[in-house]
């Protein structure tokens, strides 16, 4: 006798739906390996089917950088390399500072870019902190 081509699979599903009464949500199927979906009910196991437990969700939210600026609504975050918030507070204050600067300020006339861009990550520091407090 062989053991069906998912046995272990199912397994570690059955350990999942020991955890949650909705374990499917941690599982993917795919008819040809590449293309994967998110399962909505119990696998069937169908042997031409592959299947594979998503990868858990690693949040990194520190006090720099504040986490990701736009984090999937699903709250996976695992694909998430674009920009922090931190990254976009100072994008934002950056336009402050331009429009500031376009008005007649200058800041420091030496180094009129990098005067901005500094001043725009410490508005964005001070925001981040401004979001603890």
């Amino acid at each position: 006798m062989t053991a069906h081509i998912h046995a272990a699979l199912m397994l570690q599903y059955a350990q999942d739906a020991l955890e949650t009464n909705k374990p499917w949500e941690r599982w993917e199927g795919s008819e040809s390996g590449s293309y994967w979906w998110q399962c909505e009910e119990t696998p069937s196991w169908h042997e031409f089917v592959y299947y594979r437990r998503k990868q858990p969700v690693t949040k990194v939210v520190t006090k720099e950088t504040g986490g990701p600026a736009f984090p999937n609504a699903s709250g996976d975050d695992r694909d998430n390399n674009g920009m922090t918030l931190r990254d976009y507070f100072a994008a934002k204050a950056m336009q402050l500072a331009w429009a500031a600067y376009d008005q007649g300020y200058t800041g420091d006339p030496d180094d009129v870019t990098g005067s901005i861009t500094k001043h725009a990550y410490q508005i964005a520091d001070a925001m981040l902190k401004a979001r603890t407090a």
